[in-house]
């Protein structure tokens, strides 16, 4: 016997509690009885007495699921995707590819729902009309947020640098829209801190009041940049959330930790598109900071801060903290060159000393040797030799297998 105690569970893209989906529900009783042992099972629900109706229904298939395709931007990311893939170059292409959908086929079952009269469907069986009409519609809107080429006399379509972007990473039109405003050239770290928490992958997130003293505490001691707007906004508290996140500050609030992880997921992808985005556009400045924010997101540890944090489990926090106090002399091309008892007077243990010149020996560096050879006025040949720099561990760097 399986029984599902409760329907409600928090969904941070949401931002609250929603109903488990029925596809959950079907899961969770598929579970039932025990293979090889039990021909039948038994599947409890224990839900309040309003959503009772609404659970029999699914369960007994009289409720129909509806396409989400036509919700929000989907329908705009997913032409998007077709045209970067060379599936759809057309108006035309466009129009067969949504009548193999699950909302192409809906729509003819039953087109209240998606806003299509009776009668548009008695005069159009198969609602090609209403097809071409959406994928215009969608195809405009791609070629004003510049993430496709749309000609409206000849139909065709063609991918541009941004929609591609857009499409390996997820970026929902609405997050193109607001960064082609937003995104600068010379734009400092704050500056793109609030450009990616500002994306509309975001805009449910919820500011509850009971999480006010504990965000505001975060942003006072895990937030080594301004964060712009304030933190009482949906965009303030993803930034919040985002820098606490690398920060490596402990939540004490259930709903902040689930948060923050919906957080963590989204923005990692974001700021590599923000990085992509700049080396299409040329712009140096927002590329280095894109690739620090990359490299902190995926370490949890600031550009700023020693890189043996990455190491945590050989080197101690506080140990790290100790060496970035130290300055220049606690750097890791300082510790490369130290005797042990130097390191031992620095971080004043013998045996935290050996840790910390093992795990500096570690960290992967590489000897760059260039040759340059001209071959004609305007071309160069290059001989590039890397030789590593460090010691190779298991422990670290895994066994290689």
């Amino acid at each position: 016997t399986v029984v599902i105690y409760g329907t409600e569970i928090y969904d941070p893209h949401r931002g609250g509690y929603v109903d488990i989906g029925m596809l959950d529900v079907m899961q969770i009783f598929g579970r039932a009885g025990r293979p090889q042992f039990d021909t039948e099972g038994e599947g409890v629900i224990i839900t309040t007495h309003e959503k009772l109706s609404h659970y029999l229904r699914l369960l007994t298939a009289s409720l129909p699921i509806e396409s989400q395709l036509s919700k929000g931007s989907s329908l705009i990311d997913h032409l998007n995707a077709e045209i970067v893939l060379g599936s759809v170059s057309n108006i035309k292409e466009g129009v067969e590819w949504m009548g193999y959908t699950y909302m192409g086929v809906r729509m003819q079952k039953n087109p209240l729902v998606y806003g299509v009269e009776w009668e548009v469907l008695r005069s159009d069986p198969q609602l090609r009309g209403r097809r071409e009409e959406m994928i215009r519609l969608a195809s405009k809107s791609l070629d004003d947020s510049r993430m496709a080429r749309f000609d409206p006399v000849t139909g065709a379509l063609g991918p541009t640098d941004l929609g591609r972007v857009a499409s390996h990473f997820y970026v929902s039109h609405g997050t193109i829209v607001l960064w082609n405003e937003s995104l600068k050239p010379d734009m400092n770290e704050e500056e793109l801190l609030k450009a990616v928490s500002s994306a509309t992958e975001f805009e449910d997130l919820t500011v509850r009041e009971e999480e006010l003293h504990e965000i505001a505490s975060l942003k006072k001691l895990a937030c080594p940049f301004k964060v712009l707007g304030g933190f009482d906004t949906t965009a303030g508290k993803a930034n919040v959330l985002l820098q606490a996140r690398i920060s490596r500050a402990p939540l004490k609030n259930f709903t902040l930790v689930s948060d923050s992880n919906f957080v963590y997921q989204n923005a990692s992808r974001l700021m590599q598109a923000v990085f992509e985005i700049a080396v299409k556009r040329g712009w140096p400045v927002l590329c280095a900071i894109a690739l620090d924010f990359c490299k902190a997101l995926d370490n949890d540890v600031w550009a700023f801060q020693h890189p043996l944090r990455q190491l945590s489990r050989t080197v101690q926090l506080e140990t790290s903290a100790r060496l970035e106090q130290a300055g220049d002399l606690g750097s890791l091309d300082s510790l490369l060159l130290m005797t042990h008892g130097e390191i031992t007077s620095l971080v004043r243990s013998p045996k935290v000393a050996n840790s910390v010149s093992s795990a500096a020996r570690s960290i992967p560096r590489l000897k760059v040797e260039a040759r340059v050879s001209p071959l004609a006025r305007t071309i160069l040949r290059i001989d590039v030799q890397l030789d590593p720099s460090f010691t190779w561990s298991d422990s670290i760097h895994g066994s290689g297998a």
